[in-house]
């Protein structure tokens, strides 16, 4: 999409994150499928939940993009098992935690979740996180990775090191950030380097 309509603003930032992550988790490492309910009447929902995943799927490259799966309303959690994204109706049963990872954006509820895994990779979804407010960036880093991507053959499996990999590369080499705050000591110049040197081709 050309411009992000701000449907996450309505709902928590920490959330938000969250629910980035859960799907870099899920795409990236084969992670928990992901279930979701909307504060939305059950009438709207479909519409709307479209509406919103097309808007967090915009800030991902479109290898990731592509393996998305996803339903925009169901009422069992035990429909379509393969599809890795779902979201569910008010009148859905409950889900247990071993079916995937579950967020009610109603209550702000977070079950079943890797906290682990989005401490690791927390630097990642907040880059990923501050496109959906920054729509120049946004195009910029997405056109960065589609190059990068179209030059190296092995990146057409992006995983969450590789990517993370080039929000650092990219941060570094775009002039949208300031340089002390990417690269603020020797140990961070050398990394710098060493990322640089690797996907070179880019």
């Amino acid at each position: 999409i050309n411009e992000v309509q701000g449907l996450y603003k309505k709902y928590d930032p920490e959330m938000v994150k969250e629910f980035i992550g859960a799907i870099l988790l899920s795409l990236c490492k084969k992670g928990k499928n992901i279930f979701f309910k909307l504060d939305v009447n059950d009438e709207e929902l479909s519409t709307y939940a479209l509406d919103f995943i097309n808007e967090i799927m915009s800030i991902l490259p479109y290898t990731l993009k592509q393996n998305l799966s996803f339903i925009t309303y169901i009422n069992d959690y035990t429909q379509f098992s393969s599809f890795k994204l779902k979201c569910v109706s008010s009148n859905c049963p409950e889900i247990y935690q071993e079916r995937g990872v579950f967020f009610d954006f109603k209550i702000n509820l977070v079950t079943g979740l890797d906290l682990e895994e989005i401490r690791i990779n927390k630097s990642t979804i907040n880059f990923l996180y501050s496109l959906l407010e920054n729509n120049e960036m946004r195009i910029e880093f997405l056109k960065y990775v589609t190059n990068a991507i179209d030059n190296i053959s092995s990146l057409q499996n992006l995983n969450l090191k590789t990517l993370s990999d080039l929000i650092f590369l990219f941060c570094g080499t775009c002039g949208l950030f300031v340089e002390e705050n990417i690269i603020p000591n020797d140990e961070s110049v050398f990394e710098f380097f060493n990322i640089y040197e690797k996907y070179r081709l880019v």
